[in-house]
């Protein structure tokens, strides 16, 4: 315990007392290191190489062994994924043969569908050091964070036929991370290899792997200080693999490769020990002093939705970032908000987070919050000449995901604010639920997030619940669209008992109303108000649906939003009788055109037209686009392009009706002559498409095929949300929302686009997106609703949930799936 303290004393040196001798604290401080492995579960032989090491470094007696005793605290963490493991042993001692087979093709590789590398949820737990969705994540960072490690280790496997790779990592890299951060792994890397140089075995560094994204365990230790190491040992199981060249590598060489590395990164630590702890602590130390570059004030304002900003506050909190909470309103200057927009000073309100430059984390504060980091000019280079060349990318995950765009909320960036009286934050409590009487019934609003779950909640417990799809005046209160409805002569039984029981614990109240008719608008008693059908949800799940988008779609529904959902495996649809259930969900999946047989898709969409609500996401969205399909009239771009200018004049169209402007003189005196199209003409937004369609047909396919090369790997972009709509219900007038692929959807009346993207020139706000693809998205379709019979079919561009910390189009998924069968669809009147 007394080391943990000076350690930490050490990584905040305001801890320190002025007079501290810091240089003889370092030099009898050990070198703390952080060894964790098998954060996938599939890959075993980092599990064994760390019990192998745990044993030694208790029970060696050479004099290696005493001195990392001596001057090492070292944390083993040998498995950091025990379902995904679990699954893969399973999976593996189930397809195993008498006879041991090292082909690398053979299933026994691989495990079933639900594989080993994922967690309980499907998550990849090593892209979760951001979002910290998971418990596993959570509780490994919180036991990290405690101590505050000089080198964290974190052990994986690859490809099979390939060798071992490890530090340094090549571009791009975070350009938050402290210079010596990466010398150091430079350094550990020279001596890495000389311990493999010793037992002839073959290695490499840099080529595939970057360290753009955050999120990897290693690249969020880098960023608190620790030299942090990944390691990729080829895979191996207990039939070893026979390589190209014909020699086989055993099971037991790739726990000796990942024993012999750990040893030899323990060896680096031990003999710089001294030199690592200062340098960790003069970078503390800059950070602390609030020098050079990474500066200013981060401001969150307060927000209707409290629930969802409260977990993005309790995510900085699990990260020991450090804010508080001006009690009074305030100025800053230079201020650069998250849409993009600069001003040279704006007020906020009393109640605004503040979080300052000056504190020990102040590489990750920065890293998970600015909203718009640059990749160097030269990996652009190198970019752009592998994508013109092999139409490949050097990109190995998303090029953005900064936190507050993720989850919706409006914030910025300030040089500096005025004096401002602020306060610790406390994290709000709902409190005891309170049900006042009421003559009529009870509105919940929209405006929290935490209406969802309550939606949910009522439903289940059989009370009749109605939403809103226009605007109403209650009370001196406006209740915007997609708030509830608790009429009391619908209810039967200890109905108010139920509601205050299913409105425990959320951030949501019953407002008692005592008539139906309203101050200014819409009658609660009127047709603007739609009894809701409880959701009974099935999720497609195996193949050809995408691990990681069914776990972040079914965690969603599950752990989020507490609805009971029914996992359904596409070559069993025929036989299951889809009557269950009014909502279907089919995440990514890009086989679907390999998978869906007609039989398939004619009950699909004849169980559609009879009521039920098709949401469909991603490549599985993208199939829905094919005509052949006969499921949407949503297109993609690139079957259309004859069609733009006619796309063009409808999204303009659609603008304006969402501001519109009226010059009386035009409708009661003598009309000007105008041509039906000058709108569209004005607003400019059939002059590229025009400029397209003027090629021949196959240059027009040429050209588009030439921009999908460019495709994003994942950024944010700017939306335009039609805020009438049932299916925005709680969401801004401007959404970022995140987008991958080249799949671009064009959508026309009569579609109902809910969230569409903005034009070209506004369409991005953060990560890297070619001018190519910049020409694609812009004013695509991100969310359209689609009536069918009696049902709709409800398409996502992406998946909005990806990752399980999208949160703004969360939102609307979540709206989709709850409000979905009763505003969207059409449910079948009650029996007689």
């Amino acid at each position: 315990e007394a080391i943990r303290e000076a350690n930490l004393d050490l990584a905040d040196p305001r801890r320190l007392d002025a007079d501290a001798d810091v240089d003889a604290l370092i030099n009898d401080q050990p070198a703390i290191a952080w060894m964790a492995y098998n954060i996938h579960g599939d890959e075993m032989s980092g599990c064994d190489a760390g019990m192998i090491a745990a044993y030694y470094l208790a029970a060696g007696t050479d004099a290696q062994a005493k001195r990392f005793r001596d001057e090492l605290v070292v944390h083993f963490v040998p498995m950091q994924n025990p379902d995904g493991r679990e699954r893969f042993l399973a999976q593996v001692q189930t397809m195993l043969g008498q006879v041991h087979n090292p082909d690398v093709e053979s299933l026994h590789f691989y495990g079933d569908w639900t594989g080993g590398r994922w967690n309980h949820y499907m998550f990849d737990l090593n892209r979760d050091w951001l979002p910290m969705t998971q418990p596993e994540t959570r509780g490994h960072a919180a036991a990290i964070l405690r101590w505050q490690p000089h080198m964290l280790i974190d052990g994986h496997e690859m490809g099979a036929l390939s060798s071992f790779l490890f530090e340094p990592p090549r571009e791009p890299l975070s350009p938050y991370s402290a210079p010596i951060n990466l010398e150091w792994r430079r350094k550990f890397g020279r001596e890495h290899a000389k311990a493999f140089d010793v037992h002839g075995w073959s290695y490499y560094s840099q080529d595939w792997y970057e360290e753009w994204y955050i999120g990897y365990t290693n690249a969020w230790a880098n960023l608190l200080g620790a030299v942090g190491i990944l390691y990729e040992q080829a895979s191996i199981t207990e039939t070893g693999v026979i390589k190209r060249a014909g020699d086989i590598e055993t099971y037991q060489d790739s726990v000796h490769h990942q024993y012999v590395s750990t040893i030899a990164n323990l060896d680096s630590l031990v003999r710089h020990r001294t030199k690592v702890i200062r340098d960790f602590h003069e970078d503390r130390r800059w950070a602390v002093e609030g020098r050079d570059e990474h500066r200013g004030v981060f401001l969150l304002p307060p927000h209707a939705d409290g629930s969802r900003r409260a977990r993005f506050l309790d995510v900085l909190l699990r990260q020991e970032i450090e804010f508080t909470v001006a009690e009074a309103p305030f100025q800053a200057s230079v201020v650069r908000h998250a849409d993009g927009t600069n001003a040279d000073a704006a007020r906020y309100p009393a109640g605004t987070v503040v979080i300052r430059s000056e504190q020990p984390h102040r590489r990750l504060l920065h890293a998970m919050l600015a909203f718009d980091p640059r990749m160097s000019d030269d990996f652009l280079v190198k970019e752009r000449s592998e994508l013109e060349k092999r139409g490949s990318s050097l990109m190995y995950d998303v090029s953005s995901w900064n936190l507050p765009m993720s989850y919706g909320l409006p914030a910025s960036w300030a040089d500096a604010i005025e004096d401002v009286e602020t306060s610790p934050y406390v994290e709000p409590d709902p409190g005891d639920v309170t049900i006042d009487d009421a003559a009529y019934g009870y509105m919940i609003s929209s405006h929290d997030s935490d209406v969802q779950r309550a939606a949910v909640e009522l439903l289940n417990c059989d009370i009749k619940v109605r939403a809103n799809t226009k605007p109403m005046q209650m009370n001196g209160t406006v209740y915007p669209v997609g708030c509830l409805l608790i009429r009391g002569h619908e209810q039967t039984g200890d109905w108010r008992d139920r509601l205050t029981d299913a409105l425990d614990g959320l951030a949501v109240r019953a407002d008692a109303m005592q008539t139906a008719l309203s101050e200014n608008g819409w009658d609660l008693g009127g047709t603007k108000v739609t009894l809701l059908d409880r959701p009974r949800v099935a999720l497609l799940a195996q193949y050809p649906v995408s691990q990681t988008d069914f776990g972040a779609v079914w965690h969603a529904l599950d752990a989020r939003l507490g609805i009971q959902t029914t996992l359904l495996i596409m070559p069993y649809l025929n036989s299951v009788d889809l009557r269950r259930y009014n909502v279907l969900i089919v995440p990514n999946s890009s086989g679907m055109s390999q998978a869906m047989t007609s039989a398939l898709r004619s009950r699909l969409i004849d169980w559609v037209s009879a009521g039920g609500t098709l949401i469909m996401m991603d490549s599985a969205a993208g199939y829905a686009l094919l005509e052949s399909s006969g499921m949407s009239s949503v297109r993609r771009r690139r079957d259309v392009l004859e069609d733009m200018p006619v796309y063009a004049e409808w999204i303009a169209r659609e603008r304006g009706a969402r501001a519109v402007a009226i010059d009386p003189a035009l409708v009661w005196d003598d009309p000007v002559e105008t041509n039906a199209d000058d709108a569209a003409d004005e607003a400019g937004a059939v002059d590229d498409a025009e400029a397209e369609t003027a090629m021949d047909a196959d240059a027009r396919k040429r050209l588009d095929a030439w921009r999908r090369r460019f495709s994003p790997s994942g950024v944010f972009v700017r939306a335009e949300v039609d805020q009438e709509h049932w299916i925005n219900a709680g969401v801004d007038a401007s959404l970022s929302a995140l987008w991958r692929g080249s799949t671009v959807h064009m959508s026309k009346p009569p579609v109902e686009t809910a969230v569409r993207l903005a034009p070209t020139a506004s369409v991005r706000l953060s990560g890297l997106l070619w001018p190519e693809a910049r020409e694609r998205i812009g004013d695509s379709a991100y969310v359209t609703v689609e009536s069918r019979g009696y049902g709709q079919i409800i398409l996502f561009a992406h998946n909005p949930v990806f990752r399980g910390y999208q949160e703004g189009t969360g939102r609307v998924f979540g709206n989709a799936v709850i409000y979905g069968p009763g505003l969207g669809a059409t449910p079948a009147l009650p029996p007689r």
